[in-house]
């Protein structure tokens, strides 16, 4: 058996006259999965936070933390977890906050991987707010 999978690994890697594409045996970083620095306004009131977003089967364990511009000394607020699909250049993030229900839309920025976009909270006025992300890094690698 060893030596059907040294064959096998062999003609994948091997080149010839006009080789094709190679396959790639280890699977490269997921492009959106990084740390990101998040400014929005709510109501008037602007804030920053930071994000991480990590990949999680098909879609995105998202974590954020945010403190608005009027908050007294650099505490945040309390954490959120949410979960994101991409489709196409769209990510859309499903968030519990408290009892509602909150959902972020954010167009991913192919030249830059910045997220652009707006969220609302089911429950409140609905109003959707305005939101950019700009990725600050990469995740580590785990081994």
């Amino acid at each position: 058996m060893p030596a059907v999978a040294l064959l096998l690994l062999a003609l994948l890697t091997s080149a010839s006259a006009d080789p094709p594409e190679r396959l790639e045996l280890t699977p490269k970083a997921d492009p959106l999965e990084g740390v990101y620095s998040v400014l929005g306004n709510e109501q008037g009131t602007e804030y920053a936070g930071a994000a991480v977003v990590r990949r999680q089967g098909d879609g995105y364990l998202v974590q954020m933390v945010a403190s608005a511009d009027t908050d007294p000394g650099p505490s945040p607020g309390p954490p959120m977890i949410g979960f994101a699909l991409r489709q196409g250049d769209v990510l859309a993030i499903a968030w519990k906050v408290g009892p509602h229900v909150q959902v972020t839309a954010l167009r991913i920025e192919a030249k830059n991987g910045a997220l652009t976009g707006r969220w609302a909270v089911a429950g409140s006025d609905g109003a959707a707010r305005q939101e950019a992300w700009r990725r600050l890094a990469p995740l580590p690698r785990s081994h």
